[in-house]
Parts: C-alpha cells; sequence; structure tokens
C-alpha cells in the first residue's frame, strides 16, 4: 500500500487534526498548558518582583513572592496527579490545586497591596518608581493569568464536549474497481 504525499497544507491538515484527536482523549492539556504559561511567566518576571521586595523592603513581601513560587510549582504537580491515565478524576488533588491557586492569589493581593502602601508613604525617586511600576504590571498579569487557568479548569467540562463534537476522522478513498471475483472453481 502506497503512502500518500501530502503537500504543506495537507500535512497542517493532519497535524491539526492529529492534535485536536489528542485534546479529545486528553481535554486536560488546555488548562495544563496554561498554568504552565502562568509559572513561567512570573519566574521569567522575578527579577522585577524580587528588586522591587529589595526597594520597599517591608515584612510580608518576601515571603508572599516565596508563597507564590511554592505554591505554584505545587499546583502544576497537584493538577497533573488529578487526571490519571484511565481513571476518574482525583478530586482531593484538584482541591489542593484550586486552594493553592487561591493561596497564590492571596499573595500577589497582599504584595500588591505593600507596594501600593509604600509608594503611598515614601518619598521616592524615578527609578524606584519605574522598578515598582514594573513588579506591580508583572502581578496584574499574573493574577489575569491565574484567573484564566482556574477558568479553563472549571470549564473543562464543557469545551471537553465541544472538542468532542469535531469530526476528525478520515476519509478513506476506494482502492480502485474491483474485479468481479469468481468463485465458481472453475478454471
Amino acid at each position: 500500500m502506497e503512502k500518500k504525499k501530502l503537500g504543506f497544507v495537507g500535512g497542517l491538515k493532519e497535524f491539526c487534526r492529529k492534535r485536536i484527536v489528542a485534546l479529545k482523549h486528553k481535554p486536560q492539556t488546555i488548562p495544563m498548558i496554561m498554568l504552565v504559561i502562568t509559572f513561567l511567566y512570573y519566574s521569567l518576571n522575578l527579577t522585577k518582583i524580587s528588586n522591587a521586595t529589595a526597594i520597599v523592603n517591608k515584612t510580608p513581601m518576601g515571603l508572599c513572592g516565596f508563597i507564590t513560587m511554592l505554591f505554584s510549582m505545587l499546583a502544576l504537580v497537584c493538577f497533573m496527579n488529578s487526571f490519571p491515565s484511565r481513571k476518574p478524576v482525583n478530586k482531593p488533588m484538584l482541591i489542593l490545586m484550586f486552594a493553592m491557586m487561591l493561596g497564590v492569589l492571596g499573595a500577589d493581593a497582599i504584595y500588591y497591596m505593600t507596594v501600593i502602601n509604600a509608594a503611598a508613604t515614601t518619598k521616592l525617586t524615578i527609578d524606584k518608581v519605574n522598578v515598582m511600576n514594573g513588579a506591580l504590571q508583572v502581578l496584574t498579569v499574573h493574577v489575569v493569568l491565574i484567573v484564566i487557568s482556574l477558568a479553563l479548569v472549571v470549564l473543562m467540562p464543557l469545551y471537553s464536549k465541544l472538542i468532542r463534537k469535531i469530526k476528525t476522522s478520515v476519509e478513506v478513498e476506494a482502492g480502485g474497481e474491483m474485479a468481479a471475483i469468481d468463485v465458481s472453481g472453475e478454471d
């Protein structure tokens, strides 16, 4: 049997079809990717958070940054363990993941308010204000990403049903015209 050669467009269509089939089998991939993006965003912008912590230097700031990093990593692990292969959802792990993400939101809120209060009560140079504004921007985007991630987890039953409705079957062409088969046994 010959393999049909696909052009670029055909190959792209086949690639997309395979991704959709994979999503049909594991719809939890979508919120997992969003959780990873959220964690990476915060991790890669941690310098801005650390610089603001060094400038403001108030009591809960370092602890809030630590809680955010720790709970973000542990929430990823809990989410991965929430959906074991060929088993029902592990609800305690999913609840623990939600609790940790709410803890991250709380830590971000405390950090944000501490920076705002410090900016209002302290005389700062333009450089320090810029550093603090950068940290506030990182926290704002991080909170938005967390809310999107949690919404994707909560809405997973809804969009997994929608994904399953997408037609991904491949139409197979006939193998050519078949000649009539002689079963009479005469030569």
